[in-house]
C-alpha cells in the first residue's frame, strides 16, 4: 500500500472480508483482498487541530458492523459504522489536554457481545455502553506517581484490560 498505516492499526473483519487500516493523515482505508491496490471506502477522521498524534489503531466489532479507533494522544475514540457501500461515524469521544494529566488513551476493546467498549485512559478503566452512549469510570486513580510531587507508593494504574469470551468478566 502506498499509504503510510499507522503501525498496530491494520486488522481483518471477523468474516475475512476487508481489511481496515488507518493511515498517518487520520484516514480509515478499508480493502478488500480481491482488490488490495486501491481502498474500497476511504473515511477521514475529524481533527480539530494540526497537532501531531502518537499512535493510532484500530479493531472492528465482533459482528463486523463497526469498526473502533482510537488515536493515544490527542486522546480520541471513533466508532464507524461499516456496511460495503459507506463508513460513517457514529460516534466520537474526545479528552482535553487538561484531563490527560495521567497519560494517553492506550487499548480499547469490543466486549464479545459488541454492546460495550472497554478503555484505558491515563492509567484508568473506562466502559463505553453502545445503547445509551454513555461513559462510566471503573477505576479511579488518587495521585499519579509519575507527575505529582511526593505520589510514590502503590497506587492502582490500570495498563491493559481483557474481556472474558462470555462477557461477564472483564479482567483489569
Amino acid at each position: 500500500t502506498p499509504y503510510p498505516i499507522f503501525s498496530g492499526s491494520l486488522y481483518w473483519s471477523p468474516d475475512g472480508q476487508w481489511l481496515a487500516g488507518l493511515d498517518s493523515d487520520r484516514t480509515l482505508r478499508v480493502w478488500t483482498p480481491e482488490q488490495p491496490q486501491e481502498p474500497a471506502l476511504n473515511l477521514s477522521l475529524p481533527k480539530e487541530n494540526d497537532r501531531a498524534s502518537l499512535w493510532a489503531t484500530l479493531t472492528w466489532s465482533p459482528d463486523g458492523s463497526q469498526i473502533l479507533a482510537y488515536n493515544g494522544i490527542p486522546a480520541e475514540l471513533w466508532l464507524v459504522d461499516f456496511n460495503p457501500e459507506q463508513l460513517n461515524v457514529a460516534a466520537h469521544l474526545s479528552w482535553p489536554e487538561s484531563d490527560l494529566r495521567r497519560g494517553p488513551l492506550h487499548q480499547a476493546g469490543w466486549s464479545p457481545d459488541g454492546s460495550q467498549v472497554a478503555f484505558v485512559l491515563g492509567g484508568e478503566a473506562h466502559l463505553y455502553n453502545m445503547s445509551d452512549a454513555t461513559t462510566m469510570a471503573l477505576t479511579q486513580l488518587e495521585q499519579n506517581p509519575l507527575t505529582e510531587e511526593g505520589a510514590f507508593g502503590t497506587y492502582d494504574i490500570v495498563n491493559s484490560l481483557a474481556w472474558s469470551p462470555d462477557g461477564a468478566l472483564l479482567a483489569l
